[in-house]
């Protein structure tokens, strides 16, 4: 007879464990690859928002390839002329994406006047659109490089071409295929 509450118990117990380790609530995971940060548009010319705070993550230095996890940003910037905040539209969990985890660690060390805070949200298109509409949106925000295109055209991002101009960023360092996907109209946009 005790034997069906018991039971009973540990199946809604094993169902809650999987909905809760399912579930976005609090967790909080790192981008993964075959996505790219992009720069959103925003509402408003931003006065304390640098255009060259945003890049770091993916701006390898010609000493390693793009991709390795040591790869460390070239900045012909001063560390020290960096500061503010930068909400990033994204999860983070240390250590689920080595690369990533590694150069978010390199930027946080080199630009420590730069807060960074994460939406702790995958990317939702309508979430992302809802919030450039009411001027709410973030900075940088991670999407997968195809569809990017489809944001560009809605005027939800902005180039960094005057970015990656000013630190001097080599971009014959990434696959000509990955620039191909983010670069519209001649213009970089992640």
């Amino acid at each position: 007879m005790q034997q069906r509450p018991l039971t009973g118990l540990a199946l809604f117990t094993v169902l809650s464990l999987t909905v809760a380790a399912c579930g976005g609530g609090g967790a909080t995971t790192q981008p993964t690859t075959g996505t790219v940060p992009s720069v959103v548009a925003p509402s408003e010319p931003a006065e304390s928002e640098p255009a060259e705070s945003e890049p770091a993550e993916s701006e390898p230095a010609e000493s390693e390839p793009a991709g390795s996890p040591g790869a460390v940003p070239s900045d012909p910037v001063e560390d020290a002329d960096i500061s503010g905040e930068i909400v990033v539209g994204a999860q983070f969990a240390e250590g689920a994406d080595e690369i990533a985890t590694t150069r978010y660690d390199v930027f946080l060390e080199r630009y420590p006047g730069v807060t960074v805070n994460w939406t702790e949200s995958n990317f939702d298109p309508q979430t992302f659109l809802t919030s450039v509409a009411a001027g709410e949106q973030p900075d940088v925000v991670r999407m997968d490089r195809e569809i990017i295109s489809t944001y560009i055209a809605e005027g939800a991002l902005m180039p960094l071409d005057d970015c990656v101009s000013a630190r001097q960023i080599d971009m014959g360092q990434y696959y000509d295929s990955s620039v191909a996907q983010v670069t519209f109209d001649g213009q970089v946009y992640g």
